[in-house]
């Protein structure tokens, strides 16, 4: 069996902006920092967000704010206008853990939002082997 998931806790390395598809779907892409095993260290991982889950992050979040992601890793490959093949890693969030607001949010609490928008499958948490 395969397995495709990712834990990530960084900060915003910038402030989220919302765009929509031509169908109407919010989107929202946001890059992390994430430190490595070493405090020098310092992983950017750019994260995609969708729907009602787009939505919170663009509303609530901002430059600097600490979340908690789960999701899944996506490959996006493609070619250059001179045939060179090109690809980028990134994570489509399943579930994103607000560990602080901006000043228009409510700081004195967790918020977790869980996108309706992605089906995840059925993985059992008790089922990994970490």
């Amino acid at each position: 069996m395969d397995l495709n998931k990712v834990v990530l806790i960084g900060r915003l390395v910038e402030q989220p902006e919302m765009r929509y598809t031509p169908n109407g779907k919010a989107v929202t892409d946001i890059t992390l920092a994430v430190n490595g095993y070493r405090e020098d260290e310092v992983s950017f991982i750019d994260v995609v967000c969708w729907g009602g889950t787009a939505e919170a992050v663009a509303n609530n979040l901002e430059k600097g704010s600490q979340v908690a992601v789960e999701g899944e890793l996506q490959q996006d490959r493609w070619q250059t206008d001179k045939g060179q093949n090109r690809s980028k890693v990134k994570v489509t969030a399943n579930r994103i853990q607000f560990l602080t607001y901006s000043q228009n949010g409510t700081s004195e609490k967790e918020e977790e939002i869980a996108s309706e928008d992605i089906d995840i499958g059925d993985i059992n948490d008790d089922e990994l082997p970490f």
